[in-house]
């Protein structure tokens, strides 16, 4: 079935207006003398709406955050030295702030801090190096604790190595 028929007779929908007659929906109006009809389905009357709503609902969203928006700069300060050391820190009217040090591809070490949606002060330290990125702070998840079978576990396998093992520590 079409979903949208566009009808030039005066005998479809006798009446202007809007008449849903079996799932369709009838929108009937006068233009020039002639009556025009358009046929929809509720499904897509429906969706329109849906969609019409999802997408105000999303330019709601979207505006930026008044307090953000006029965040200023109150502190910026970089340094880099000739021998490839670092160090830079600023510090915004929002409550964001950033610090960090290093030797440019070896080493870095910073911190920094923001408050979140909710207010709350959410705090990163962290350092990078040869093995890798290392962060710490409250926000981040923790792994569970390694549950006891498993340490028995790993404890049985340290006290009791593997027949070949055993072997070669034995001399004669």
């Amino acid at each position: 079935m079409l979903k949208s028929i566009k009808l030039v007779a005066a005998w479809v929908c006798p009446v202007i207006g809007k008449q849903t007659i079996n799932g369709l929906v009838l929108h009937c109006s006068s233009i020039h003398s002639r009556i025009v009809c358009t046929v929809t389905t509720s499904t897509e009357t429906n969706m329109k709406f849906f969609i019409l709503t999802v997408a105000l609902l999303a330019v709601a969203q979207a505006r930026p955050d008044s307090f953000d928006s006029n965040a200023e700069i109150r502190e910026l300060k970089s340094d880099v030295k000739e021998d490839g050391t670092y160090e830079y820190r600023f510090q915004t009217t929002n409550g964001i702030a950033q610090q960090e040090q290093g030797v440019g591809g070896h080493y870095a070490s910073g911190s920094s801090a923001y408050y979140n949606n909710n207010g709350d002060l959410i705090q990163l330290v962290y350092t990078a190096d040869e093995n890798g990125f290392h962060p710490q702070g409250a926000h981040l998840p923790t792994p569970p604790p390694i549950p006891a079978a498993i340490l028995r576990s790993l404890e049985y396998i340290r006290t009791h190595p593997p027949k070949e093992q055993r072997l070669a520590k034995v001399h004669f």
